[in-house]
């Protein structure tokens, strides 16, 4: 048993750890809990980490704490001294959830139910508001406005859009306060478009149905706007979807004047979650969900836990063109944090609490929750790479950014002390977690190209699996082993064969394999079905 999982530890290192090293570590925090997010700054020479905190005058948070929850604003440089620190916001909670530089200045979006107080200057219309701060490059307010209405506005994101701020949040109110547009149900889509110079509201737009929508994502794409929700309904703007037990998403292409260009719908039978919503080329676009859906509607995978990231490939209409599931025996969760990288991988950051081995997911388990980062072929949905970030307790990404030259920023929220591959110590109850990982060995010009050197198909396998070679490869082995390590296989390649055939008769369950070369070393692992 000790020699089966020190072969696993290894396999997991070559394969899916391989240069994933953390090469710069620290966290973020005062005495209580403060999570964060980060913005670069507009010139290049550092970073804003923006968020929610409850600590004051500990620690990294050495600002003032107003009430329940404020906003903390840190700013860095490059190699995140923090250089100054404060925080905004009134008697009860203000916490800070988007944030987006535009003209030499900083606006942060928060949701806010406290009054005047503290440095917030503006009393809610109703229960809690979007709270939005214009503030110059040192954090200085030029100044702040609310937005919403007598009920309850929540979850608020923010975009530059044509010198414009973009807004998006989720309203429980009527025509009210200063909303305009009239709510169609539970909670609708409230989108509005404000005056960077004094905050005056240009235009707004309500979307939804008689039921409940709640946030999923905005994202502006060749001057376009796409807004996600994630919808218990139909009828109002909402298409008829034959709507499973729980959430569907819908995604809405708007124009400049808001209105509704296009509506497109995708669901399960169950609750689906939408994350984020991402452009590849003109003919390519992903959507990144969540999943607790069977095979329905536009999933054609069983779920392998009790949430899967669900991957979906669309076209230039937003038609379906596959989707693929990632996750393992127990949950997995998708997150906004994703991008398409320099050279064409497409980078998601989720929550895995599964073990490796199960499903599809390879990366370890460090302890409750972990940082799950996986590279991803924007061609068919393989797996590039994967690899996981986490001590023994909860852990969860707040941002993923690209560094370039195969380097990502990934800023979490962590509960763990020193354990796993966590090695600054916990400050408070909950810390922001700033790691620079070196993924180069998989984010860089040629990798895409390079992981296509080989191929094995059909995968799973019954009897038989055939492995291709493209011409020009160095490898000249490859070996194969069983689940409890022992070598089942070894196979000298001829220089230049390209196609191998192996018949594993007998055999079933993972199969894992090296496949050596002069120049590189890839590994995985082949599925062999039962009879």
């Amino acid at each position: 048993m000790k020699r089966f999982l020190i072969f696993i530890a290894l396999l997991s290192q070559i394969a899916f750890g391989q240069n994933f090293n953390i090469t710069n570590e620290l966290s973020f925090g005062g005495s209580s809990w403060d999570i964060l997010q980060v913005i670069p700054d507009a010139s290049g020479t550092g970073y804003y980490f923006y968020g929610s905190s409850n600590s004051s005058g500990t620690f990294d948070h050495q600002s003032t704490n107003y009430g329940n929850s404020d906003i903390w604003l840190i700013r860095t440089d490059l190699d995140y001294t923090i250089l100054w620190e404060k925080t905004y916001g009134g008697s009860g909670n203000d916490t800070g959830l988007d944030a987006v530089i535009l003209n030499n200045h900083l606006y942060l979006g928060t949701t806010s139910d406290s009054p005047i107080s503290g440095n917030k200057t503006l009393d809610p219309f109703g229960s809690k508001d979007v709270w939005l701060l214009k503030l110059d490059l040192d954090g200085a307010i030029i100044w702040q406005k609310t937005y919403g209405g007598l009920e309850s506005e929540s979850s608020v994101r923010i975009e530059a859009y044509q010198n414009q701020i973009l807004m998006y949040t989720t309203s429980y109110s009527n025509i009210s306060g200063n909303i305009t547009t009239t709510n169609q149900g539970l909670s609708d889509c409230w989108v509005a478009l404000i005056n960077p110079t004094d905050g005056a509201i240009n235009d707004q737009t309500m979307i939804g149905s008689s039921s409940e929508e709640s946030t999923g994502g905005l994202e502006v794409i060749d001057d376009r706007i796409f807004i996600i929700t994630n919808t218990y309904g139909d009828g109002g703007d909402i298409p008829e979807l034959q709507p499973g037990f729980g959430l569907d998403i819908v995604l809405f292409e708007l124009n400049a004047s808001l209105d509704i260009i296009q509506t497109k719908g995708y669901y399960g039978n169950s609750s689906d979650f939408a994350r984020r919503f991402i452009k590849k080329s003109d003919n390519e676009y992903f959507l990144i969900t969540e999943s607790q859906s069977s095979i329905s509607g536009d999933k054609t995978s069983d779920p392998f836990g009790s949430n899967d990231i669900w991957l979906l490939k669309l076209d230039a209409n937003f038609n379906v063109v596959w989707d693929t599931i990632y996750g393992g025996s127990y949950y997995d969760v998708s997150t906004p944090f994703a991008h398409i990288d320099d050279n064409g991988s497409l980078v998601l950051a989720g929550i895995s609490n599964s073990a490796p081995g199960t499903g599809n997911k390879m990366a370890p388990i460090h302890g409750h929750d972990d940082i799950w980062i996986l590279i991803i072929n924007p061609a068919n949905g393989d797996v590039i790479a994967e690899a996981s970030f986490g001590g023994n307790e909860p852990d969860h990404p707040t941002e993923l950014l690209p560094l370039g030259n195969g380097k990502l920023l990934i800023v979490g929220g962590t509960e763990s002390g020193i354990s796993g591959n966590k090695n600054v110590p916990l400050k408070g109850i909950i810390d922001a977690w700033i790691i620079e990982t070196d993924a180069s060995n998989y984010l860089n010009a040629m990798e895409i190209e390079a992981n296509r050197l080989h191929k094995f198909y059909p995968n799973p396998v019954l009897k038989s699996v055939t492995l291709d070679l493209k011409e020009g490869h160095d490898y000249n082995e490859i070996r194969f082993f069983a689940a409890d390590s022992r070598e089942i296989l070894f196979r000298a390649i001829k220089n230049g064969e390209t196609t191998l055939h192996f018949d594993f008769t007998g055999t079933s369950g993972l199969i894992f394999y090296t496949l050596s070369g002069t120049s590189e070393t890839h590994s995985g692992r082949i599925m062999k079905l039962k009879y």
